[in-house]
């Protein structure tokens, strides 16, 4: 099974564009903060992901994401090689993405940090409606294996 699940913030703009065959793409960078030990002790790192959407998914992905935007993605990791130059990498292919935060600023919310701004338990405050309605709209893989 080809499945990876990522979560993180939006951390720049980005713009829709079309594929040669006029498919609806975009790719964007998310940030992950990850925790490992070492010498017995706690180090923190951020992680950047580059994922990219198609279709629907990636119009989508335009309309309700910008920078500072919290996510969570299931997407499927995409080798690829170019003979030409011997480079090779993993491209992440969004399959389903899940709007937690819209990255709007909360009245009260200018000059705070970033890590104030997105502090607290669960969904922040104020989530714009959109947000519940998109994530309560049909699974894509609710009849998967059934």
């Amino acid at each position: 099974m080809n499945v990876c699940l990522f979560s993180g913030y939006v951390v720049r703009k980005f713009d829709l564009r079309k594929t040669s065959s006029n498919v609806d793409v975009v790719s964007y960078v998310i940030a992950n903060n990850d925790v490992y030990i070492k010498d017995g002790k706690p180090v923190e790192r951020v992680e950047f992901i580059t994922v990219t959407s198609y279709g629907k998914q990636a119009v989508n992905d335009n309309k309700y994401l910008k920078k500072k935007s919290y996510v969570e993605i299931t997407s499927r990791a995409v080798p690829w090689y170019d003979k030409a130059t011997g480079k090779s990498g993993v491209n992440f292919v969004n399959e389903n993405v899940k709007y937690i935060y819209s990255g709007k600023s909360e009245e009260g919310a200018e000059g705070a940090s970033e890590d104030q701004q997105y502090a607290g338990n669960g969904l922040p405050e104020g989530l714009d409606d959109w947000v519940s309605e998109y994530n309560n709209a049909a699974d894509p893989f609710a009849n998967v294996g059934r």
